[in-house]
């Protein structure tokens, strides 16, 4: 049988720790449901006074990064991992803060609410349409419109056709939170979808940038 030496199984332990933490931070992605106001609240009580919690920035502070950016620099779900060990978070100028569960997922939810993809996010998300939705939805104005989608699979009787991207970004109501939630959650007809944290960034910043797209697709 092979040993191991001290820094190799230092090293495998500390992999396995990493993965072990990346698939606790996605569950509690994945399950927490925080409400998006109470967390804009609190980030206006606790925050606004460094970071800027909405819109692109520039923050009050300017090492501050604004809440904006978050997921460009790290998945938002990083957060909820270090939030959650002891509830204190804090570093360098910025003071500590405890947060019960529920303030955490509510702070969470409201920072998934304001993120807005950079160019290659965007970009990203494009890409994961066209192999993901493209079979159902138009995704871009390049795209033939695809079939319409039968509503009941066994008598394939009644059929609709599935918005395109556009559409769904000029809709009343269609930001970026609800779609983060719609998406998570899709009701029938649309299936049921797997994407990490990032990609459903990458998705989500790529329909919110449609909203203002020139055409009529």
């Amino acid at each position: 049988m092979m040993r191991l030496t001290g820094k190799i199984r230092a090293a495998l332990a500390a992999a396995l720790a990493g993965l072990a933490l990346s698939a606790m931070a996605a569950q509690a992605d994945e399950t927490a449901e925080g409400d998006a106001a109470a967390g804009q609240a609190l980030a206006e009580r606790l925050c606004a006074r460094c970071h800027a919690i909405a819109g692109p920035g520039p923050s009050p502070l300017a090492e501050a990064p604004p809440f904006s950016g978050f997921e460009q620099s790290w998945p938002v779900y990083y957060l909820a991992e270090a939030m959650a060990e002891g509830l204190v978070i804090g570093h360098g100028p910025m003071p500590e803060f405890t947060f019960t569960p529920e303030e955490i997922d509510d702070l969470l939810a409201y920072l998934n609410s304001v993120q807005i993809a950079d160019s290659g996010a965007v970009a990203d998300g494009l890409a994961l349409a066209t192999e993901d939705c493209a079979a159902c939805h138009r995704v871009q104005d390049s795209q033939p419109q695809p079939p319409a989608v039968a509503i009941n699979e066994t008598t394939s009787q009644e059929k609709i056709l599935a918005p395109s991207f556009r559409e769904i970004a000029r809709r009343d109501g269609r930001d970026a939170a609800y779609l983060r939630s719609f998406i998570r959650e899709p009701h029938y007809p649309m299936p049921e979808q797997q994407f990490i944290p990032e990609e459903l960034t990458a998705i989500v910043g790529y329909i919110v940038s449609l909203k203002d797209s020139s055409g009529n697709w």
